[in-house]
């Protein structure tokens, strides 16, 4: 049913029905570390021009209703990183852990 209702929504046609449908979600993300020290002093042009060259990249490429980390995985965080003019450096994190989520027992005394 709930196909039913999306293809009626969709033959309202653009812009209308983007909407009504639920964004793109893969799940929870690991996030991955592109510059592991950056030195942030006012007025933040180094983190401004990596902030620019990956919305930039982002808008170019992304697929509608596209999350960013959904686009690094798709086109691969090597060509990613290229595209935005960053070299790999062994700091770089990709995949800390395979669960996002820490699970832990607090003892007691």
């Amino acid at each position: 049913m709930a196909t039913e209702t999306v293809k009626r929504i969709t033959d309202i046609g653009p812009p209308h029905y983007e909407k009504f449908l639920p964004p793109i979600i893969e799940g929870a993300l690991l996030s991955a570390v592109f510059i592991p020290f950056l030195k942030m002093e006012p007025p933040y042009e180094d983190l401004k021009e990596l902030v620019h060259a990956m919305w930039e990249l982002w808008a170019e490429n992304g697929k509608n209703r596209e999350r960013i980390g959904e686009f690094i995985q798709r086109i691969g965080l090597g060509n990613f990183l290229e595209q935005i003019g960053l070299e790999p450096v062994p700091e770089m994190i990709s995949q800390p852990r395979t669960n996002p989520y820490v699970f832990y027992d607090i003892k007691k005394g």
